[in-house]
């Protein structure tokens, strides 16, 4: 069960045990982005300064070590899994015409939406490099068909702008494609790298395929609740851009007519002001609904944690997924 007691950042702990390992992938990252072109490395070493957590990697490195790893594959495909997600937010932040990320110029902002665009793909052909050089089919096949779903929802994603019925059934269906599967394979193929059952592997990748919605809802709550100064993120940015996220639908879905008009209004004027919107989710509930969501989430993460052995690494990881909904407090 979850325990909400949890207050100090695991995520500092699961950092410094796999911290050597981190470091190598942070060499990899830079040297695997060496080129005769100098905006490959320049833009790469912008957004390694920038102060990613590097979550879906340690991750990678945690479930690897959980299982007694013994070469260095998991350094590589931590790599790759990150060059995936650099690779999507630079994407991104051009489709949004994002200004900032981590509270930082995006890399379209200072270099231009060309450049941002064909260095995210050398990053992502680079990353099918390091996923051969690993020589494991198994995940190869894995982060593939991972890299081709998150490509496949954010085209959908582009569809359901400015969508203001949204159903919480579409909206997990986004959220699972855009962010959770990367976090499922960055999981499971420690266990698939280390030649452990499926069972295990399935568990791994259950585990993070619930953590990863549970972290995403997480995020979407806190474009709404958030300082800016406090997660470098500019609040309301999402309703801005027209995204509609879980606060938004059960707000809308218990919204009077007016209010639902209110709502549809903010999704397509990004000027408009927000002053009313945090009474009208306060009083449809709509925050607490979706804390409660996350949590729901948190548990099932849990679950299938708690049905691998114990050992120092799954420690950690579990007091990670306890800790993740109080992000929110």
């Amino acid at each position: 069960m979850i325990n909400p007691a949890i207050k100090t950042n695991p995520f500092d702990d699961l950092k410094s045990a796999v911290l050597p390992e981190l470091q190598q992938v942070d060499q990899l990252i830079l040297s695997a982005a060496q080129s005769y072109t100098s905006l490959i490395p320049h833009i790469t070493e912008y957004l390694v300064s920038a102060g990613g957590k590097r979550i879906r990697p340690m991750l990678t490195l945690a479930c690897s070590k959980m299982f007694a790893i013994d070469d260095n594959s998991h350094i590589k495909l931590a790599t790759a899994i990150e060059y995936i997600h650099t690779a999507t937010l630079l994407h991104d932040d051009v489709i949004d015409e994002s200004l900032l990320r981590r509270g930082k110029k995006t890399a379209n902002h200072v270099w231009g939406n060309k450049a941002s665009i064909l260095v995210g793909d050398f990053l992502l052909s680079q990353s099918f490099k390091l996923m051969v050089s690993a020589d494991n089919m198994e995940a190869l096949s894995m982060l593939s068909s991972t890299a081709a779903s998150i490509t496949e929802s954010e085209i959908w994603q582009l569809e359901l702008i400015k969508k203001a019925d949204l159903s919480e059934d579409e909206y997990i269906r986004l959220i699972t494609g855009k962010t959770a599967l990367l976090f499922a394979a960055a999981c499971a193929v420690g266990a698939i790298l280390t030649d452990r059952s499926k069972q295990e592997i399935d568990n791994l990748y259950n585990f993070g395929l619930n953590l990863g919605i549970c972290f995403q809802i997480v995020d979407d709550i806190l474009d709404y609740t958030a300082a800016t100064s406090t997660f470098g993120k500019i609040q309301g940015n999402d309703i801005r851009e027209g995204k509609v996220t879980l606060p938004f639908i059960l707000a809308y879905k218990s919204a009077r007519p007016d209010q639902k008009n209110y709502l549809e209004g903010l999704l397509f004027n990004p000027e408009a002001d927000l002053s009313n919107l945090m009474l009208l989710l306060k009083q449809t509930d709509a925050v607490n609904k979706s804390h409660k969501t996350a949590y729901h989430y948190a548990e099932k993460a849990l679950d299938y944690l708690e049905k691998l052995d114990s050992n120092t690494y799954s420690a950690i990881l579990k007091e990670v997924i306890q800790f993740l909904p109080e992000r929110i407090h």
